[in-house]
């Protein structure tokens, strides 16, 4: 049950980016979900998402697509993209339930929260600081209800969700980059995989907190789309539970 994910397209600026990566894609068949983990547009660029959709959609000809919005998708123009391509499904702050070949899994979308706002969003939208401490809250109340009819629970944040995954940024850039209290909210309890985009130049591709796998997407730091088998890292995580070392950093996994 392989499911794929992405993030920072910023189209049309990546786009031939995300075509190799998409080229490079050995196991297309299989997959049975892409999601995008926000920023697929450059500047509110709304036209952008198509030339996305159209070279996903040639390659992953049977994938479900899911898009999350990132902060290039500008907040108070959701609706707009969701009308203009209803084709694919959109998540803000809100669960998707797919009915895959093997099981139920339910994804929650959002673009996350922040430690700190950016100068930007202090001048002009300085709600943003009680909407980043009420969030997970929100997150969490969403996944517990997943929990009731899913077998695998995602979420997928834009923002970073871990200061882990933050190595090859500037340390002083970390407070705009990622929420600790998305971090501790990262549980097996609620999640069985976590993943984010965001962090361009994030060396860490992924680490585990709680016993949830947390992964960075983003395309400009990975330079490649990946493909995730839920049940096989499920099975892994078990294998390390029976060990003890549910709260290892993993990024050296053999």
């Amino acid at each position: 049950m392989l499911l794929a994910f992405t993030g920072d397209v910023h189209s049309p600026k990546y786009l031939s980016t995300f075509a190799t990566a998409l080229n490079n894609l050995t196991n297309e068949d299989s997959v049975e979900a892409i999601v995008f983990v926000g920023d697929i547009v450059e500047g509110n660029y709304i036209e952008g998402v198509r030339p996305v959709i159209e070279l996903t959609r040639r390659k992953l000809q049977k994938a479900k697509i899911i898009m999350v919005f990132g902060n290039e998708e500008y907040r108070g123009h959701e609706e707009l993209y969701v009308e203009k391509f209803s084709e694919v499904i959109w998540l803000n702050d809100s669960e998707a339930v797919l009915e895959l070949s093997k099981a139920t899994v339910g994804i929650i979308g959002t673009r996350g929260a922040l430690n700190k706002l950016t100068t930007w969003q202090m001048r002009n939208a300085p709600w943003l600081n009680k909407y980043y401490r009420d969030l997970p809250n929100k997150i969490k109340d969403l996944a517990k209800g997943l929990r009731k009819k899913c077998n695998y629970v995602i979420l997928a944040s834009h923002y970073g969700v871990t200061r882990r995954t933050l190595v090859g940024e500037d340390a002083r850039s970390w407070p705009y980059l990622t929420s600790s209290l998305m971090e501790a909210l990262i549980s097996r309890d609620l999640f069985d995989l976590v993943v984010h985009a965001h962090v361009h130049r994030g060396e860490v591709e992924r680490t585990l907190i709680n016993g949830v796998y947390v992964y960075n997407v983003s395309l400009q730091a990975r330079g490649r789309i990946i493909t995730i088998d839920l049940e096989r890292l499920h099975r892994g995580l078990m294998s390390y539970a029976l060990k003890g070392a549910m709260h290892e950093d993993l990024n050296n996994e053999p």
